[in-house]
């Protein structure tokens, strides 16, 4: 009555595992905003037929590929990559890779009105002051006269001093822009 019962045999080959493992590196990860940056995965033991997975902030972007390409990525985003390897027996998997932060410098904001007079007899009052509220990722102002030939400017931060030509009469457009190393702010 065969107590206790044995099974039939049977016969396994167990695989070794293959380490796997992926590296991301990019164009640059120091941007003005707006510019591109191309994501390049770098992978180790991938198989023929492997998968890529990109996220940005933890949510999925790009295509199945070896790259990812973004011009929208704003300040701090964290960039990744995951791959599946179509080894056998592959280990991670998938595999994650290192994360890449951006450290993206925004344009200055649209600087504020200027404020100062805005009726001016050149003769009696041949330097007038204008100014406009510190814009939001200024390092400097530009400051303009349209027409140029009305006056001269000298810029003091978010502040100048037109010194008007005594023969100018007309209109004047005065605009001030916030500008920072990546350009200027709308005007």
């Amino acid at each position: 009555n065969g107590n206790p019962a044995t099974s039939n045999s049977l016969t396994m080959t167990v695989l070794e595992s293959t380490d796997v493992s992926l590296s991301v590196g990019a164009t640059t990860s120091e941007i003005c905003e707006g510019e591109e940056v191309t994501f390049t995965a770098t992978p180790v033991n991938p198989g023929e037929d492997p998968t890529y997975e990109w996220k940005v902030n933890g949510e999925v972007v790009g295509d199945n590929s070896t790259t990812y390409t973004s011009s929208a990525l704003t300040d701090e985003d964290v960039v990744v990559c995951e791959m599946v390897s179509s080894e056998f027996c592959p280990v991670p998997n998938p595999a994650v890779s290192n994360e890449i932060m951006m450290d993206v410098t925004m344009l200055p904001v649209q600087a504020s009105e200027p404020q100062g007079p805005d009726h001016v007899d050149s003769y009696s009052t041949p330097t007038t002051d204008y100014t406009t509220a510190a814009v939001q990722g200024a390092t400097s102002y530009t400051w303009t006269i349209d027409p140029e030939t009305a006056g001269t400017i000298n810029v003091q931060d978010n502040t100048c001093t037109v010194t008007w030509d005594g023969g100018y009469t007309g209109s004047v457009a005065i605009n001030v822009a916030g500008t920072n190393d990546c350009g200027n702010g709308p005007a």
